[in-house]
C-alpha cells in the first residue's frame, strides 16, 4: 500500500510541476543496491512523458472546460438579465 501512495503522489508532482526535479533525480540515482550516480537515464525519458502527458494536454484540457464552461454561464446569465425595454 506505501508504494501506491508514493506512486500517486509522484504523479500529482509531475501533474502541477511543483518540485518535479527533485524526484526525478532521486529515480535516477536510485537502485536495487544503493544509490547509483546517474544508475538509470531512462527514467528522465519516462518522467518527462508523464509531465507532458499530465501537466500539459490533461491540465490544458480541464482548464479549457472551466474557461468554456463560464463562457456559456456567463453568456446564459447576461441573455437572461435582459429585457425587451
Amino acid at each position: 500500500m506505501d508504494k501506491i501512495d508514493d506512486a500517486m503522489l509522484s504523479v500529482f508532482v509531475f501533474a502541477t510541476i511543483e518540485g518535479w526535479n527533485d524526484l526525478v533525480y532521486t529515480y535516477i540515482d536510485s537502485s536495487a543496491d544503493g544509490p547509483v550516480y546517474d544508475g538509470r537515464l531512462w527514467i528522465f525519458i519516462y518522467n518527462m512523458v508523464v509531465i507532458y502527458l499530465c501537466a500539459f494536454i490533461f491540465v490544458g484540457l480541464f482548464v479549457g472546460v472551466i474557461f468554456l464552461n463560464y463562457i456559456l454561464a456567463e453568456e446564459k446569465v447576461k441573455n437572461h438579465n435582459l429585457t425587451a425595454d
